[in-house]
């Protein structure tokens, strides 16, 4: 078996381009499932505008620096850490297509490895989560929501939610845990994106 040795890539990434019109509107993309009527083509479904950055940007892989205690990233400074964990117990691709198989399995795993990451914590909820992968034309008929096609550009996942658009960390608390989100609001937490 060959062994992958670490490559960095050199590109030019895309990233939203501010607009005038973001002042007075927040950028927005309407997902549009199945069958456009003659009505909807009129409609204008994002006022996105993405462009190449100026600078070649220089991504490092970081396979083999994933020792416990590696100093080179931190959650703090870094904003991740790369560690070596055990397989999930599930590694066949079309096993990431069950929600349920996902829900029920592989994220109390996650949960668990975010509890050893970071120090004092006694409680981890995984409140949203999407799989980005290139969709089978049966994934695409089903429409779920939980498969997303690979991103072209910068982003995080926030506006993907299931939450309403701009719904407060606090809220999101209150959404996803209602009975116990009066004593979890009176100690620390931490959203992760």
């Amino acid at each position: 078996m060959a062994s992958t040795a670490p490559t960095d890539i050199q590109t030019k990434l895309k990233y939203l381009q501010w607009q005038a019109s973001y002042t007075h509107a927040r950028p927005y993309r309407i997902a549009q499932f199945g069958r456009k009527r003659k009505s909807d083509q009129k409609q204008k479904t994002h006022n996105l505008v993405f462009a190449e950055g100026d600078d070649i940007e220089i991504i490092r892989d970081v396979r083999g620096a994933e020792g416990k205690g590696d100093p080179r990233f931190t959650l703090d400074a870094n904003g991740f850490v790369y560690r070596k964990y055990p397989p999930p117990l599930f590694t066949d691709p079309k096993e990431f297509a069950a929600p349920d198989h996902i829900q029920n399995a592989f994220l109390p795993q996650c949960e668990d490895m975010l509890k050893n990451e970071i120090e004092g914590v006694d409680r981890v909820l995984i409140f949203d989560w999407k799989i980005r992968k290139r969709k089978s034309a049966k994934e695409r008929r089903k429409k779920n929501p939980d498969i997303l096609s690979f991103a072209r550009q910068v982003h995080i996942d926030t506006i993907l939610t299931k939450d309403e658009l701009a719904t407060s960390f606090m809220a999101r608390v209150r959404n996803h845990l209602p009975k116990d989100a009066h004593h979890l609001l009176d100690g620390r937490i931490q959203m992760i994106k």
